[in-house]
């Protein structure tokens, strides 16, 4: 690294609570992840099974508590989570990871679900301020018994 290289002090902090985030995810420990998160953190699944990429289908949570409703909920019907080979990526401003994986996951009934997931996780003062997870609507709708199409938007 030459001298005019900026240095990314927080980039290994960050990789490692990326790290903490998916192994609380996959141990169930969400006291974990909510350890890792700030108050007033937005976790945002932009992907609808409807197909419509407007933010009004959006599912959004906001603040801790919201968030930590929808990983419970999550962890009711997905109660086995594993990821695949994640690849992580931290931005250059060493404020944002990105994940690139396979869930390989099994349903409350039994069933299994593989999706994937491209997730981003941005940091602030050394917390997780924002969530977003990429997924295959379709898979996830197929596994989950919901609706496909464009009347799902409305």
């Amino acid at each position: 690294m030459d001298a005019g290289t900026p240095r990314l002090t927080c980039a290994p902090r960050a990789f490692a609570q990326t790290e903490a985030f998916f192994a609380a995810l996959e141990s169930g420990e969400l006291s974990q992840i909510d350890a890792l998160i700030a108050d007033g953190v937005v976790n945002t699944i932009p992907f609808h099974p409807s197909g419509a990429t407007t933010e009004d289908v959006f599912r959004v949570f906001e603040g801790r508590e919201q968030v930590m409703a929808y990983f419970a909920g999550a962890q009711q019907f997905i109660p086995e989570v594993a990821f695949v080979d994640p690849q992580i990526t931290i931005s250059a401003s060493g404020e944002t990871a990105f994940v690139e994986t396979r869930g390989d996951m099994q349903l409350a009934d039994g069933r299994a679900y593989e999706n994937l997931y491209v997730w981003r996780l941005d940091f602030e003062d050394g917390q997780i301020i924002g969530i977003v997870e990429y997924l295959n609507p379709v898979t996830a709708a197929l596994a989950f018994g919901r609706p496909l199409g464009p009347e799902e938007a409305n």
